[in-house]
């Protein structure tokens, strides 16, 4: 499923993309799921408290610089996420490459040229997710990495705890998952035993755990503090 912002001030253009997004899920099979903002602080808030988006349509007026700082903020937090600009205006166009922007549509948006940019977009994501693969009750399934935000080994199980609420389990070993994920894109920290953690949902160290941006703690064990921290401090630089 693509996760997708919708960001523009007129209630007419927000409507305009969903309607279209929703009749290609249709035509396409591609599942979507929209969230739609008409200010660019209510979005860049829900992306620093934790939100991960495949794919965000953002209204740019380039005389606003306000809009291209909802775009700076963004990039800030998220470098993978696609923004496709709307735009009315053909000024400044620079302006928008500072912030990686990966295709322009101008207003009045065109039906034809919206789906082929949407579909580019598609194939782009699926090129570059990266999964997670387990098996549980003899089928596969697969998780995105980018929307796993910790593992938690208790005796034989492990549950994974991803973006939304959801919860999976399966049958393996921390040490085993550790291994396969230290050269992936996204990376991931011990801090204990018991929890291998996705560092883009960690908003602080604390003294003896680490609060993830959705308020949960995972405790982080006295021998791995240092090592935890070191690490951590590299990703963010």
């Amino acid at each position: 499923m693509m996760r997708i912002a919708v960001c523009d001030g007129e209630v007419i253009i927000t409507s305009q993309i969903e309607s279209l997004l929703l009749e290609i899920e249709k035509k396409k099979m591609i599942s979507v799921d929209i969230d739609v903002f008409f200010d660019g602080k209510e979005l860049t808030d829900k992306i620093y408290s934790g939100e991960k988006y495949d794919l965000i349509y953002l209204d740019i007026e380039m005389e606003n610089e306000r809009d291209i700082n909802t775009a700076r903020n963004i990039r800030m937090v998220d470098k993978a996420v696609l923004i496709i600009c709307i735009s009315a205006q053909d000024s400044c166009i620079r302006k928008l490459f500072e912030v990686d922007t990966f295709r322009l549509i101008d207003k009045p948006i065109d039906k034809e040229l919206f789906e082929r940019y949407f579909l580019d977009a598609h194939t782009k994501i699926n090129e570059s997710a990266a999964c997670f693969t387990y098996r549980f009750n003899k089928e596969v399934h697969n998780i995105l990495l980018e929307n796993i935000i910790y593992f938690e080994s208790q005796g034989r199980k492990i549950f994974v705890y991803s973006r939304g609420g959801r919860k999976s389990c399966f049958f393996g070993k921390l040490n085993e998952i550790e291994e396969e994920l230290k050269d992936s894109k996204i990376q991931f920290l011990r801090t204990h035993q018991s929890f291998l953690v996705n560092h883009i949902y960690i908003k602080s160290l604390l003294k003896t755990c680490i609060k993830l941006k959705d308020g949960r703690k995972i405790p982080v064990s006295e021998n791995r503090k240092k090592l935890v921290r070191e690490k951590y401090c590299r990703l963010l630089e």
